[in-house]
C-alpha cells in the first residue's frame, strides 16, 4: 500500500536546494594529523573516502563524517574560482602529487600504475576546463613527460611490473592521441 506525503511550497524548494548543494559540493582532502598524508577525501552528500594511504592507515569510508585524527584541508577558493582556476601551477601540484604517492610507497611498484592513472585522470581534467590557450601538440608534450616519470621510478626500482606500466604508459598516451586527432 502506497503511502501519500504532503509538503509544502517552501519543503519543495529546501529539499531541491540541498540537492543542488549536494551535486555542487567541492571534493576536499582529508589529511591524517601525525603524519601530515593524504588519507581520502570528502564531500558533502559522499561522506569520506579513505585512499590507498589511508586504508593502509587503518581508515575506512564513512557516509557522513571525517575519522577521528584527520582534518579537511581548507580550500581558501570559491567554488566557481576553484573550477575557474587553470594555469601551470596545475602541472606542478601532479608532479608534487606523483612524487608523494611515490615517496609512500618507495617500494610498491603497483603503487606506480596507480599513480599514473590518477595523474592522467588529473591531467584530462586539467585539460577538459582549459581555456584554450595551450595547443594538443604541447599538453601532449606535457603528458608525456609526467607519464614518462613513473616508467623511470619503475626502472630505477627495478620494477617486475614493468611491462604493465608500459603498457598503461603507452595507453593512456594513445588516448589523448585519440581524443585530440594526434599521430
Amino acid at each position: 500500500m502506497r503511502k501519500v506525503v504532503r509538503i509544502t511550497e517552501s519543503d519543495l524548494v529546501r529539499i531541491v536546494k540541498r540537492v543542488i548543494k549536494e551535486n555542487n559540493a567541492p571534493e576536499r582532502n582529508v589529511i591524517d594529523f601525525e603524519t601530515g598524508k593524504m588519507v581520502g577525501t570528502h564531500q558533502y552528500g559522499v561522506g569520506f573516502v579513505a585512499n590507498k594511504i589511508g586504508e593502509r592507515m587503518g581508515y575506512e569510508s564513512h557516509p557522513t563524517s571525517i575519522p577521528d585524527g584527520t582534518k579537511m584541508e581548507r580550500n581558501e577558493l570559491a567554488p566557481t574560482e576553484m573550477r575557474n582556476r587553470r594555469d601551470k601551477d596545475d602541472f606542478a601540484q601532479l608532479r608534487n602529487r606523483r612524487n608523494d604517492l611515490n615517496e609512500e610507497d618507495e617500494n610498491d611498484c603497483e603503487s606506480l600504475v596507480e599513480g599514473m592513472r590518477y595523474v592522467f585522470n588529473e591531467f584530462m581534467g586539467y585539460v577538459k576546463n582549459s581555456d584554450g590557450e595551450e595547443s594538443p601538440e604541447e599538453l601532449y608534450d606535457d603528458l608525456e613527460s609526467e607519464l614518462s616519470g613513473f616508467l623511470s621510478q619503475g626502472e630505477e626500482m627495478d620494477c617486475d611490473n614493468i611491462e604493465h606500466l608500459e603498457e598503461k604508459y603507452e595507453k593512456y598516451l594513445e588516448r589523448f592521441r585519440k581524443l585530440f586527432g594526434l599521430r
